[in-house]
């Protein structure tokens, strides 16, 4: 980050302000200087005031405290200081701080480094949070997480004891605060690794470590980082090192390339099936996973304009979690045209980056101006029942109820089942059923069967759901979307 920012603020003014971030590291030039961060608490500021100026409302910032040389200074007073004239050039804007406790790791420049103890760190907080201005909003990360992340970092084979006898005692889920018991792991320390304290230590660089074993390919690079931060480390004052200006030529033709990918000359579908473990697999997370292997596929996706641009696709209604499908349809937009040789490389090539229960089975061009969901009229599913006695009560329901109860953020409301099921029909243990979708009386397979057999859906775990296919109305029939 530096002054050259400034440049970049200006061009991308014109998307929506929501908040800009910047990871400051720390509030002492002296400690930037040695993490090798190059602005000046001066350009710091103007850097802000340009941003307050031209519309932005909220900025982050992001410190660590603890870094190397951090006795040397007075961390939390250079913080405050900072945050006092930030302050002062917005007195209506938003100022949202992280500050995390930094660790020492492993491939790193700082990898001999001493960590500061925990003492360290909630005293440094603790007055940051008692003397900032009153309108920031100060967080910070959990100082006992990152204290065993130090431990965990670089020490050998023998914390592999402590990990254990933690689990044992207990220790679940500990990345969520409200599972985290850091007594555990302190009885476990003193038990299974009493010079605990011997790593938090400065290491020298001629001993020999555990993270040694592994070679990453850039030791030379890490080497010259470590000389070049002892270099700096040796200055009372930093260094400002002034940089070249940004060649704006190359962004704006950058920008210029981009904005070919708003027009859309082509839209293609792409089919896929989800199954086994992929049916665990949210909506929202399989969509992801799709933008990502179609990006790898160098698939040239169009994107929306406006303040947040996106790929321009449309999918299905999303599939409720645990039901498996084979007929996942995402269509998406192109900048480019490409012919039917080129996507069934796609096909291939998407496939390959794709987790193995994510499967993309079809491609074909399409000329539908509707989205998938506004298409979508009904869904056909397949329901394998285990227990003939669940299968009957289901039957049972479909032959000669009338209504049925669909229950929206606890609140209970009929609908004749004509309105919900289409069509159905039945084989040995197996029911393909027929639901309409898009309409308010439109259910969930699974919320559908448990009310068919007045269960609760928990109480369905010998069911399994398969997605078969979908279908739009033409003309007041069902016709498959393919």
């Amino acid at each position: 980050m530096d002054k050259n920012t400034l440049h970049i603020i200006e061009t991308i003014s014109g998307v929506r302000k929501s908040s800009l971030t910047f990871a400051v590291e720390s509030a002492s030039e002296q400690l930037r200087t040695i993490s090798n961060k190059k602005v000046r608490t001066e350009d710091l500021l103007e850097i802000v005031d340009f941003a307050f100026k031209h519309g932005w409302k909220t900025i982050k910032l992001y410190f660590m405290i603890g870094l190397p040389g951090c006795e040397d200074v007075d961390e939390a007073e250079t913080i405050i200081e900072l945050l006092h004239k930030l302050s002062r050039l917005g007195k209506r804007k938003e100022i949202n701080v992280t500050v995390s406790p930094f660790v020492p790791k492993p491939h790193t420049p700082f990898q001999f480094e001493k960590q500061m103890d925990m003492e360290y760190f909630y005293n440094v907080i603790k007055k940051i949070k008692s003397n900032a201005p009153k309108h920031v909003t100060i967080k910070n990360h959990d100082v006992r997480s990152s204290f065993l992340e130090g431990l965990i970092a670089r020490a050998d084979e023998r914390f592999g004891h402590v990990i254990l006898n933690a689990y044992l005692k207990g220790a679940r889920l500990d990345s969520w605060h409200e599972y985290f018991n850091f007594d555990l792991w302190k009885e476990s320390l003193e038990e299974k690794f009493p010079k605990w304290r011997d790593l938090l230590l400065p290491r020298k660089k001629e001993g020999t470590y555990p993270w040694q074993l592994i070679e990453t390919g850039n030791e030379k690079a890490v080497d010259v980082m470590m000389e070049r931060t002892l270099d700096l480390a040796s200055y009372k004052h930093p260094e400002y090192r002034y940089s070249e200006f940004l060649n704006e030529e190359n962004y704006k033709e950058a920008m210029k390339n981009f904005e070919e990918k708003y027009i859309t000359a082509d839209v293609i579908r792409f089919i896929f099936s989800k199954t086994g473990y992929g049916r665990f697999v949210p909506h929202i997370d399989f969509t992801e996973n799709v933008k990502r292997a179609l990006r790898m596929a160098n698939v040239p996706m169009s994107y929306s304009q406006g303040f947040n641009k996106r790929e321009k696709l449309s999918t299905g209604f999303p599939l409720p979690l645990g039901i498996e499908s084979l007929s996942e349809i995402v269509d998406v937009e192109l900048f480019k045209t490409l012919s039917d040789e080129q996507l069934q490389e796609i096909l291939i090539k998407v496939n390959k980056s794709l987790p193995d229960v994510i499967r993309l089975v079809k491609v074909r061009r399409v000329s539908e101006k509707q989205t998938v969901m506004a298409a979508t009229a009904a869904v056909k599913y397949n329901v394998f029942f285990k227990e003939e006695g669940l299968l009957e009560k289901v039957m049972d329901g479909l032959k000669n109820r009338e209504r049925i109860e669909k229950r929206s953020k606890d609140v209970a409301k009929e609908y004749p089942l004509c309105e919900v099921v289409h069509s159905f029909s039945v084989e040995d243990n197996l029911l393909s059923i027929v639901l309409f979708m898009g309409k308010e009386s439109s259910m969930r397979v699974d919320e559908l069967i448990a009310g068919l057999a007045s269960q609760s859906i928990t109480a369905l775990q010998g069911v399994s759901f398969l997605k078969i296919c979908q279908y739009r109305n033409s003309n007041g029939n069902l016709e498959l979307i393919e």
